[in-house]
């Protein structure tokens, strides 16, 4: 917490009032990802005219999705 505080540029307290703990950040931001992909294919069903489109407007859209840092995953395994 004092290194995501710190990268934040906020305190650990405020880190604390918004957070019980890592493991809520990490859920926050997790769920946070699932509600942008969710909202991507529903954008992409309601603009295409079939599922055709939808699967491959999805593959462009993975395609060019950046992946996460491996400093990442060395902070989730911390």
């Amino acid at each position: 917490m004092d290194d995501l505080a710190s990268s934040l540029g906020i305190s650990k307290r405020t880190l604390y009032e918004n957070f019980r703990d890592k493991e809520e950040v990490l859920l926050t931001y997790m769920a946070g990802k699932r509600d942008e992909r969710n909202n991507k294919i529903v954008e992409a069903i309601n603009r295409s005219e079939n599922m055709i489109e939808v699967f491959l407007y999805l593959i462009e859209y993975h395609k060019n999705k950046e992946l996460p840092s491996i400093k990442f995953y060395e902070d989730i395994y911390k």
